[in-house]
């Protein structure tokens, strides 16, 4: 009997080992998981293909987007950036709830662009549209709000203007040519007809222009100046027509 019972110690030991080594071969496959990551305001996506729009919290009151990034990063002070290169995005903000500043990043894959998309005019408009008083003196006229898709620097060269009144009309300073464009800067004179005989309604300039990336895509669009008639009525201008080559000589 005794030797009976150290037939089966074996092979109880050996079933034993066979129960706990899975256990301990599933212990090392089955690390436990990570930490979830720091909760960060930013939000945007972590890849994209050209161009990645990453946006602070809303309701702060100043942003600072910093980056090391191939081509280097211009430090931008807005709540959204438009990031061209991959990674790492540092924000800094003030906590509308606290007031405290914080700060959190977020690293960015940038697929790079097979074909290149055009500028985007559509948004275009003058930073001042409005001239005021009529001095009669030659202003510059900037063009914003023209974008790219992909991120890619643009130029902007404006070529022609037009406008709806006389070069020469009674009462608006006899001077000309009331435009012109150096270098694809475009400037127009802060004039209007005044005279009591003939009042007017405002002059209205419109400046065409072309806009063009890095990559040689291209877009076109105009925008529009108006000079009032006077600032009691609000700074409108009625658009008669664009009958007037403002780049032009007075008549004779």
């Amino acid at each position: 009997m005794f030797r009976t019972l150290l037939r089966f110690v074996p092979v109880t030991c050996a079933f034993a080992l066979l129960l706990l080594v899975p256990s301990l071969a599933s212990a090392q496959k089955e690390p436990p998981p990570p930490p979830p990551p720091p909760q960060c305001g930013i939000t945007g996506p972590y890849e994209a293909i050209c161009s990645a729009t990453l946006c602070g919290p809303p309701g702060s009151s100043a942003y600072v987007w910093q980056a090391k990034v191939h081509g280097g990063f211009p430090t931008q002070f807005t709540q959204c950036i438009t990031a061209t290169e991959s990674g790492t995005y540092v924000l800094t903000f003030l906590d509308p709830a606290s007031g405290k500043k914080l700060q959190c990043s977020q690293t960015v894959f940038i697929e790079k662009c097979s074909q290149n998309r055009p500028p985007d005019c559509s948004g275009a408009h003058a930073k001042n549209p409005v001239l005021w008083p009529p001095d009669h003196k030659l202003s510059p006229v900037e063009i914003e709000g023209v974008t790219d898709p992909d991120g890619d620097p643009i130029a902007v060269t404006a070529y022609a203007i037009t406008q709806d009144e006389a070069l020469d009309a009674n009462g608006d300073g006899e001077t000309c040519a009331d435009g012109d464009v150096t270098d694809g800067q475009a400037y127009v004179r802060a004039e209007r007809t005044g005279d009591p005989e003939n009042p007017g309604n405002g002059r209205v300039y419109v400046i065409s222009f072309v806009a063009v990336d890095s990559r040689g895509g291209r877009c076109s669009g105009q925008v529009t100046v108006c000079v009032p008639h006077d600032m009691g009525m609000g700074d409108t201008c009625v658009d008669d027509g664009q009958l007037y080559d403002s780049l032009g000589d007075c008549p004779q």
